[in-house]
């Protein structure tokens, strides 16, 4: 696919957003192993990150809210195992 294909970047933001979503995830799973974040950090990074979804998909349209929905399911399965 090339930027002709994709007008309105929806490929370049999805993009970027697994980027940054791996590489955040990693930075947590290695501080933990470091003993840098404690368990109860960590869980706290994955409350708030799961608070913040909710907040952000109240003012969400129909649409976008799926996308909020999904993100959360993501989010909640490491709270699961914590």
């Amino acid at each position: 696919m090339n930027d002709e294909d994709d007008p309105s970047g929806v490929r370049s933001v999805a993009v970027s957003g697994l980027v940054s979503s791996s590489l955040i995830a990693a930075l947590i799973r290695k501080l933990a192993e470091k003993g840098v974040l404690s368990d109860m950090d960590t869980r706290e990074i994955y409350d708030d990150a799961l608070h913040s979804l909710e907040v952000g998909q109240a003012d969400a349209d129909a649409e976008t809210q799926e996308m909020y929905r999904l993100a959360r399911e993501v989010i909640e399965g490491p709270l699961r195992d914590t």
